[in-house]
């Protein structure tokens, strides 16, 4: 008799290969071909069944199809499940003696109860590894001493942040800079040796990480106990973390080959996203957007029918870098919930300062269909650099952080795994960012927020003034106004780049774009400086009337515009040569070789600043 588990197991394979031997069976032909036909097509789904993963050996394999059987399934679920509550309780031990901050606190913290946090953390590093010699771990003998006196955690005292600020009071930008210099010093004194990969000498460094990533999640709407993540170097590995795990996710649960997975997102998309697919190997299409600058959700639903079974997740930007622009991110998380795919949120320009915006709706992480965010807490959120906070929801049954860990038990070095592509995880960078968390504090964040937002507009305004000049892209303005020289003026390609060469001679540095154009981010260093509106636009005014004349001249020596400006044009017409632009012979080379050329021109900028002497070292010594 056959086994149940095995009976169902062959019971699914034949409701695999019902559907396809229906047609050949309603078919008018002949018996044997029938059997035959039947027989191809059970061979074939046979051979997928059997057909290893990537990376998969023939007991993995044998493994994966056991747990098939779903008598053993159950059996191996327990197992692991009983494991998981092992290693929570073993966890919430080492954690009791600490109290958790798992929202962002109303007011700001004083100096005094962070100081004490600071120590808390500094004592348990100090019972766990003073007096003991550790196999590699620590390599110096800083950490020798005990833990430092009152006298000297008090170096760390000074002017405060007013424990509470009223709606309408003015956050005094410098002294808080001020502040949080002398705190990060303190942290930095403390925790420059520890390593959280090391969880049973550095247990603090998992519990910062814990509520670092809870109270960001909070920040848009997830709850603590839905959602896991980790503190990263800064928003593109943040974004590369999370493009990994979703690579994974198609490599064990959809079974692809390496290559298939597939990521959509707009065209808008931070470079961090192409990034990640040349180094994880997996395809990103990019689909357009819409006047506004944001995803076309009909591209988009276009692009998920095209690629179908391959497709991962979705990334939308909030707000995107080139435009400041935010996709639809509610309408993109319930397509993703619908096609059974992850959807993941870019907020790494935007946090902290959208979560204060009344127009916009921030909570992304209680939208049904977002599995995961990435925010920059080294950005608005005022952290030292570099950090940076990707939080992960589940996605059909598991975390999406389930993804991203590596685990090698066959290493001869032992069992081995890491969270992330780093294999030393330095404490530092989370415990600045939950510093400068309890520092701030939501009535600090508002503060700075409102002062970014306003000073966003009025930006927007002075360079709306310019009509026939210059010409604003997009409408939302949360933290960036990206522009470009209006067409209509009727000066030469590269315009926009050379206004951005002009403006760095006053002063004021522009992000160029593709597409000759360009942005300003507004940071709160340049909110908080009361003249900083009035520079900028005496700076236009001057670069304006420059590119003018520049032009004038570019039209009766039929030159290029000079510097960045004629670098950054160059660029563009290798990677989007224009017939109408270029001689038959440029225009050739450049839609047969501008690809590689642009590439090499990157890599030599690069390559050129790793060794400035190279190609010259018969004089350098």
């Amino acid at each position: 008799m056959i086994p149940v588990g095995l009976r169902t197991c062959f019971q699914n394979m034949f409701e695999m290969v019902l559907p396809a031997f229906t047609k050949v069976t309603n078919a008018k032909i002949d018996h044997k071909v029938k059997l035959v036909a039947f027989s191809a097509i059970s061979a074939f789904i046979l051979m997928r069944i059997f057909q290893k993963r990537w990376g998969e050996s023939g007991r993995m394999l044998a493994g994966r199809l056991a747990l098939k059987i779903p008598f053993l399934k159950k059996e191996y679920d327990r197992e692991v499940q009983n494991e998981f509550f092992g290693f929570q309780q073993k966890t919430r031990e080492k954690w009791l003696p600490f109290k958790l901050v798992t929202e962002l606190p109303e007011n700001s913290w004083s100096d005094e109860q962070i100081g004490a946090l600071l120590k808390s953390y500094e004592v348990a590093v100090s019972k766990s590894v003073v007096g003991k010699h550790l196999s590699g771990t620590i390599y110096s003998k800083s950490l020798e001493t005990e833990a430092s006196s009152e006298a000297e955690s008090k170096r760390m005292q000074g002017p405060e942040l007013m424990p509470c600020l009223a709606a309408t009071s003015k956050l005094d930008l410098s002294l808080l800079a001020q502040r949080l210099k002398r705190l990060y010093s303190r942290a930095y004194e403390i925790s420059f040796l520890w390593n959280s990969l090391h969880s049973d000498e550095f247990s603090v460094g998992n519990i910062i990480d814990y509520q670092v990533v809870r109270i960001v999640g909070r920040m848009f709407g997830a709850k603590p106990t839905s959602v896991m993540g980790a503190v990263t170097s800064g928003g593109t590995e943040s974004l590369m973390l999370a493009m990994r795990a979703y690579r994974n996710f198609g490599l064990d649960v959809k079974g692809h080959k390496v290559g298939e997975s597939v990521i959509i997102a707009g065209d808008s998309v931070h470079a961090a996203i192409i990034k990640a697919s040349q180094a994880y190997l997996m395809r990103v299409v990019l689909v357009p957007t819409d006047v506004n600058g944001r995803i076309d959700l009909v591209a988009l639903h276009k692009a998920i029918v095209k690629h179908k079974k391959h497709v991962v997740a979705l990334v939308g930007s909030a707000p995107s870098y080139p435009n400041g622009q935010i996709d639809p991110i509610q309408k993109m998380g319930e397509i993703a919930h619908a096609h059974k795919i992850g959807m993941h949120v870019d907020s790494c320009l935007g946090a902290f300062v959208i979560n204060f915006h009344k127009q916009y709706n921030a909570m992304y992480l209680g939208m049904p269909g977002v599995t995961s965010l990435s925010a920059d807490t080294h950005k608005n959120g005022w952290g030292a650099k570099g950090s940076s906070v990707v939080v992960t929801k589940d996605l059909f049954g598991r975390n999406v952080m389930y993804y991203s860990i590596y685990a090698i038990p066959e290493w001869a070095g032992g069992v081995y795994g890491t969270p992330k592509d780093a294999g030393s995880q330095s404490c530092t960078p989370s415990l600045n960012a939950l510093v400068a968390l309890l520092a701030i504090g939501k009535s600090g964040y508002k503060s700075i927020a409102r002062s970014i937002l306003n000073t966003t507009q009025q930006l927007a305004e002075i360079i709306a003034g310019y009509k026939g000049q210059l010409q604003l892209i997009g409408k939302d303005r949360i933290n960036v106004v990206a522009f470009k020289i209006d067409p209509k003026w009727g000066l030469e390609k590269g315009a926009s780049y050379a206004l951005a060469y002009a403006m760095k001679g006053e002063g004021i540095i522009l992000n160029t774009l593709k597409g000759d154009a360009v942005h300003f981010c507004v940071t709160g260093r340049f909110a908080g400086d009361s003249s900083a509106l009035e520079r900028f636009q005496k700076a236009l005014e001057i670069s304006l009337k420059t590119v003018a004349e520049m032009n004038a001249t570019l039209k009766k020596e039929r030159g290029k515009f000079p510097g960045d400006a004629g670098m950054y044009c160059a660029l563009d017409s290798a990677m989007e040569p224009h017939r109408h632009e270029l001689s038959t012979g440029k225009y050739l080379q450049n839609l047969l070789l501008g690809q590689a050329g642009a590439k090499d021109a990157v890599r030599s900028y690069f390559l050129a600043h790793l060794d400035p002497y190279a190609g010259g070292r018969a004089t350098h010594h």
